[in-house]
C-alpha cells in the first residue's frame, strides 16, 4: 500500500486570525503581546499614549470629584421654636423651596400645587392670621392668586399663581425663598395624645411663568415629625409640688 506525502502547510499572511476557541491572537508587533497563564491577552508594557491617556484621565476624575455637588430641589417644612408642642399651642410651620437656580433648572417659579397631609384629632389649621402666603410670587390677592383648601379633614390643598412676568419673577426669587407660613392650633387629641406627630406634603406640581410644568423631581419628600407633650405631665408635676409644701407647712405646724 502505497503512502501519501503529507500535505505541506504555507503561510499565506503575517498575522493569523483567532480561532474561535482561541483568546489570544498575533499581534504586530509580537513583543507588545504574550499569553498570560489563563490563556488571556496581556500587555507586556503600555505604551506612552495608553500612559498619558490614564493620567490625564485620573487628572480628570480627581477634579470632578473635588467639585461641590449641586444643589437638589427640595422643599422644606420647618416649624418654628423647635420641634416639640403641646396641646393649647400655636405651630407655625414654614414651606420654603431651595434649588431652582443650583439645582442647574435656572427656572423661575410662576405656580405650584401641593397637598399637605396631618393629624385632624391634634391639628386644627387657622386660615387666618398668623398664617400668610410669601411675596416671591406677588402680592396674594394682586398679582398672585393663592387658595388654601380645607374641605377634607387632615389635608390641606395649597395652590398659588403668579400674574407676573418671569422677569419680574427673577427679580424677586432667590434660590431659597418662603412660599407660605402655615398656622395650626395644638389641640387636645380624644384619646391618649401620641408621642409624634407627622405633617408631610404629596402630589407637588411646580410650574415655570409661562405655565409650563418644571420637569424635576425632589430629592426628599417633605417630611416634619414633631415630639408632642403628654398634657398629663404637668399636672402630675403641678400636684407633687402642692403635695411637697403641704407637707412642709404640716410639719412646722407641729
Amino acid at each position: 500500500m502505497r503512502r501519501r506525502p503529507a500535505p505541506t502547510i504555507r503561510a499565506t499572511s503575517t498575522m493569523t486570525a483567532a480561532s474561535p476557541r482561541s483568546t489570544c491572537a498575533s499581534w504586530w508587533p509580537p513583543a507588545r503581546c504574550r499569553c498570560a497563564p489563563n490563556n488571556r491577552l496581556s500587555l507586556s508594557r503600555w505604551s506612552p499614549i495608553m500612559k498619558k491617556i490614564c493620567v490625564t484621565a485620573l487628572f480628570w476624575l480627581g477634579c470632578l470629584g473635588a467639585l461641590a455637588p449641586a444643589r437638589a430641589l427640595q422643599i422644606t417644612l420647618v416649624p418654628h421654636g423647635g420641634y416639640q408642642i403641646a396641646p393649647g399651642e400655636t405651630l407655625l410651620v414654614d414651606l420654603a423651596i431651595s434649588g431652582l437656580q443650583s439645582g442647574g433648572l435656572s427656572s423661575e417659579l410662576g405656580a405650584y400645587h401641593l397637598d399637605l397631609y396631618y393629624d385632624p384629632d391634634l391639628l386644627s389649621y387657622l386660615p387666618g392670621a398668623p398664617s400668610a402666603w410669601g411675596t416671591a410670587l406677588g402680592q396674594p390677592g394682586n398679582t398672585a392668586l393663592a387658595q388654601a383648601d380645607t374641605g377634607t379633614p387632615g389635608l390641606l390643598r395649597l395652590d398659588e399663581i403668579s400674574l407676573l412676568d418671569g422677569a419680574t419673577l427673577d427679580a424677586l426669587q432667590d434660590d431659597s425663598f418662603l412660599l407660605a407660613t402655615l398656622a395650626f392650633k395644638v389641640q387636645m387629641p380624644p384619646g391618649p395624645a401620641p408621642a409624634n406627630t407627622i405633617l408631610f406634603a404629596d402630589d407637588v406640581l411646580l410650574g415655570d411663568a409661562a405655565g409650563n410644568r418644571i420637569p424635576a423631581a425632589l430629592s426628599d419628600i417633605p417630611l416634619l415629625i414633631l415630639q408632642v407633650d403628654e398634657p398629663a405631665t404637668a399636672a402630675i408635676f403641678g400636684l407633687g409640688l402642692a403635695a411637697l409644701a403641704w407637707r412642709r407647712r404640716r410639719g412646722a405646724a407641729c
